[in-house]
């Protein structure tokens, strides 16, 4: 009798655990998260369009990032699955409404981004590359009040893209409550100083023999302040300043009555 007791209890037990590992498997599968939940589908297919996704082969699945390695089989991931179960259930919404949290070490992991790789590789930004960054001087240097993580830059600002880094985020630190041009807010922190001869931006495209080469260390050398020709470019106005406007040799004139 105990045997056949102990019989049924190990058969139910086997056919629990399997029932489990199936659901666990079939849960983890980033289709199960895209087609199954109805505020899913834009996260979804933005994956399926990034290099992380089937885009770029690699199809890495939704719980190897929004769970910290180790963490999947845990009870907190567990509760952390019921409560956006839940979530799904209580909602007729079609959009996720919350910014999720990727933990640093489900980006640095070795098999991914690993830091002693990344955090001193010298990097490009921006449209024309020409902005260059490291990620350990981010890590580095702190902010009062905030805390650097990698979804503090990396983040889903768009249905198109499954995350980026909007040059909005590099505004948030480098220029909120600070001086222009001054500690994180210095120009030169990302932008190398030109050393082509401002009055190469002239019609005749060659300064006159005669003429004193004006270049942006010249007018550094001068403690002409960025500002003076920069400054409603930095502060979202395109438009030049109405006495420089008028061409290109007016603003060259500009910066060498500046200099004298």
């Amino acid at each position: 009798m105990k045997k056949g007791i102990l019989l049924f209890i190990a058969i139910v037990g086997v056919i629990v655990a399997a029932m489990v590992f199936a659901v666990e498997s079939y849960t983890a599968r980033p289709s199960f998260c895209g087609t199954s939940c109805h505020i899913m589908d834009k996260p979804y297919k933005s994956w399926q369009a990034d290099k992380h996704g089937k885009a770029g082969n690699m199809e890495i699945a939704c719980v190897d990032c929004h769970y910290a390695p180790g963490e999947k089989m845990t009870l907190h991931a567990k509760f952390k699955g019921l409560g956006q179960l839940f979530t799904y259930l209580s909602t007729d919404s079609k959009e996720v409404r919350r910014a999720t949290h990727v933990a640093d070490i489900s980006c640095s992991a070795a098999q991914c981004h690993p830091s002693e790789k990344f955090m001193d590789k010298q990097l490009t930004y921006g449209k024309d590359k020409k902005i260059k960054f490291t990620h350990k001087a981010h890590f580095e240097k702190t902010i009062p009040g905030q805390e650097m993580h990698c979804t503090t830059c990396h983040i889903k600002a768009s249905d198109k893209k499954h995350f980026e880094v909007p040059k909005e985020q590099c505004y948030i630190c480098h220029f909120r409550n600070t001086e222009f041009n001054t500690g994180r807010a210095a120009c030169n922190l990302c932008h190398e100083i030109p050393t082509t001869p401002l009055q190469s931006q002239k019609k005749n495209s060659q300064p006159d023999s005669d003429e004193k080469i004006i270049t942006h260390q010249t007018l550094e050398k001068a403690g002409v302040s960025c500002k003076s020709c920069h400054y409603q470019v930095i502060t979202g106005d395109m438009n030049l300043a109405p006495e420089v406007a008028k061409n290109a040799t007016a603003i060259v004139l500009y910066w060498k009555k500046e200099i004298e």
